[in-house]
């Protein structure tokens, strides 16, 4: 049969539409891999995996999954839309051969890291900086060696959900909230051998649960932000629990041993309340500068 002329042009314009419809959808993954052997000329798919995550992000639907593969190091990236990124089986890490973050987070989605390590290497500046967020989440992490911070999150009104964070040797804090409205919750995480404090806030607010902190300059501080501790440890630093003259920190059911300065310490104007009854150990044979608040009566 003979098609009619006028009816190619229309034909032709939908088979194109289609195929360009189709290389769209095919350009982007709803889950994409990379590997320590990938390239990043190839697909960024199980067979075809890429190189970096950068290059992932590029072809990764927001919102999508970016999957290490294979076990090793990865270049540190920029994350500047919603996705999760994840090592599960694998030991796979990111590591910071020079001055610079192991992860950088400016977006206003969601960012789920489950599983992938970040080694500083004496050299990283953080391990996560976070300028802008919606909700970032924190899952079965080792953050280590970073001149800086294990983790800082500087996204105002944004909020993070921390689970089985481990942050140590990092140059100031393992981690740190700094931001007008920033809401942090940590939940079964340690923080060790950081020279300033384990975990901190200096804005925002950081409820910390069933944790420890051993072998910081402090172990958990308010600097000027509010944190509330439940069911946590406080051994072998310097200070057990800090607060500035503008933070504010309250605690229940907590364990506070062994600190070689003071218990806790807290400045001319700052707030630290336990529980009434109490239900913290302060250990005996401590010192302690300044004076705990009036106790919050449990209810």
């Amino acid at each position: 049969m003979q098609m009619h002329r006028s009816m190619i042009k229309p034909v032709l314009c939908a088979a194109m539409a289609l195929a360009f419809t189709t290389t769209a959808w095919a350009a982007l993954n709803r889950v994409s891999y990379i590997s320590t052997t990938g390239n990043d000329t190839n697909p960024c798919t199980a067979k075809l995996p890429c190189l970096t995550i950068d290059h992932a992000l590029t072809v990764t639907t927001p919102g999508g999954t970016i999957i290490l593969a294979t076990a090793g190091a990865y270049e540190p990236a920029t994350i500047s839309q919603a996705v999760t990124i994840e090592a599960v089986g694998v030991d796979a890490w990111i590591s910071t051969p020079a001055a610079g973050n192991a992860v950088t987070i400016t977006t206003t989605g969601n960012v789920t890291l489950n599983g992938v390590n970040l080694r500083g290497g004496g050299f990283g500046t953080d391990g996560v900086m976070v300028t802008q967020v919606g909700v970032l989440r924190l899952f079965n992490l080792q953050i280590s060696n970073f001149t800086s911070n294990g983790v800082e999150f500087d996204a105002t009104d944004g909020e993070m959900n921390v689970s089985n964070l481990g942050a140590d040797s990092n140059g100031n804090d393992g981690l740190l909230v700094n931001a007008t409205g920033a809401k942090a919750y940590v939940d079964g995480s340690g923080f060790d051998v950081n020279v300033n404090a384990g975990a901190v806030s200096e804005l925002g607010k950081l409820t910390v649960f069933n944790s420890s902190a051993h072998f910081n300059g402090t172990g958990f501080a308010a600097d000027g932000g509010t944190v509330t501790l439940s069911n946590d440890r406080a051994i072998f630093n310097g200070t057990g629990l800090g607060v500035s003259a503008t933070g504010k920190m309250r605690f229940v059911n907590c364990l506070v041993s062994d600190s070689t300065t003071a218990a806790y310490n807290v400045a001319a104007g700052g707030l630290l309340s336990g529980s009434s009854p109490g239900t913290t150990f302060i250990v005996p044979g401590q010192t302690h500068t300044g004076h705990l608040s009036v106790a919050n009566v449990l209810e």
